[in-house]
């Protein structure tokens, strides 16, 4: 059974409490937008919560103050709403808020079509406070509940990549055949947008600066070593280890083998050079990993 994730229980908490404040501050008659606030800008980020809910609050201005101001001349009316609503797309699009144009939108129609008993400038007011208590609850609850722990699942994506390439690199020596790659392209482009997080993290980070430079590095020589590989599958022919090479492999695989006299061919030159380059970086990532 699959357990329930953090972001999954970081969630409920900030709607339950944009309930109780709500409630408490007697903002409005229902909590309805600080939740739904709370709920859309709720990531796996701090940085992401705090981008998506500015994205959320542009939006919501731009929003509320064309449903107020179109409010004035006649709530209810579909050919002003349609009206409004290619203004609002216009002007996100010229603006360059095209990410706040769906909430926008949602909160130009909740007035116009909405407006009872209120008058449109309370209306909007209370839209826009509303929004802004969901998304600082979302903000705070994902800054202070359990905030992500990149440098773990770094160093583990590191470890992962790693045992990827010791693993591809042994069965490309013995096999002699095409590696399935696309698993360690994945965790690669997992690494790089992990990092790329942690770095954008609102969360203080405290002397990383020199784990940051050494994951860079591993990411670097991941990428070069995916190449040596990448090229190493595309030549399509048996291929034999040099002298050098084999005492390499015999290092780090441990095999037992004897150089081929067939090792000066072009091909084999190019195999070698890409094989040796190859055993360079994973002996450097190796030794990377136990400075660590």
């Amino acid at each position: 059974m699959k357990r329930i994730g953090m972001r999954n229980l970081k969630t409920a908490i900030a709607v339950f409490l944009c309930i109780i404040i709500t409630r408490k501050l007697n903002v409005s008659d229902s909590p309805f937008y600080a939740c739904i606030a709370a709920v859309i800008c709720m990531q796996s980020s701090v940085f992401e919560t705090f981008k998506t809910g500015k994205n959320r609050m542009i939006g919501t201005f731009i929003g509320a103050l064309i449903g107020f101001l179109f409010a004035l001349i006649q709530p209810g009316n579909a050919m002003l709403v349609a009206v409004g609503i290619i203004l609002l797309i216009y002007v996100c699009n010229v603006l360059g808020y095209n990410k706040s144009i769906s909430i926008a939108c949602i909160v130009f129609i909740a007035i116009m079509v909405n407006l009872t008993d209120k008058t449109p400038l309370f209306y909007s007011t209370y839209r826009l406070i509303e929004t802004f208590i969901g998304i600082l609850i979302a903000v705070l609850v994902n800054y202070f509940i359990y905030p992500p722990k990149y440098l773990d699942n770094l160093h583990q994506l590191r470890l992962d990549i790693i045992n990827a390439l010791n693993k591809l690199s042994h069965e490309k020596l013995f096999d002699n055949k095409d590696v399935d790659l696309s698993t360690l392209n994945k965790q690669i482009s997992a690494l790089e947008n992990l990092m790329k997080s942690y770095i954008e993290e609102i969360i203080p980070k405290k002397n990383t600066s020199n784990k940051i430079a050494d994951l860079q590095k591993v990411l670097k020589l991941s990428k070069k070593a995916y190449s040596h590989l990448f090229m190493l599958n595309s030549l399509n022919s048996v291929c034999f280890l040099n002298e050098k090479n084999l005492l390499k492999a015999k290092l780090l695989f441990g095999i037992n083998e004897q150089a081929s006299t067939s090792s000066n061919s072009d091909l084999d030159i190019v195999y070698n050079y890409h094989i040796e380059n190859l055993f360079n970086i994973l002996e450097t990532l190796k030794s990377s990993y136990e400075n660590n």
